[in-house]
């Protein structure tokens, strides 16, 4: 095993917590919300499974086909 993945060190609880409430009070889309399970702000809806790349439009609130 690698040297420097021996020396990790697990975060404490209160590293978690501050990391948890930085990830919170993240920019983020106005139409997102908080999901606390995955500790992620999430979309309104899924974006399409069509195999094509999708952005988040906040002012049409809608996945729009990523053109880039």
């Amino acid at each position: 095993m690698p040297r420097d993945l021996l020396d990790v060190v697990e975060p404490t609880a209160e590293e978690i917590a501050a990391a948890v409430t930085a990830r919170q009070n993240a920019a983020h889309p106005a139409s997102w919300s908080w999901d606390s399970t995955a500790k992620m702000y999430v979309a309104p809806s899924n974006p399409p499974n069509d195999g094509r790349g999708y952005i988040w439009d906040e002012d049409r609130e809608a996945w729009v086909l990523f053109s880039g």
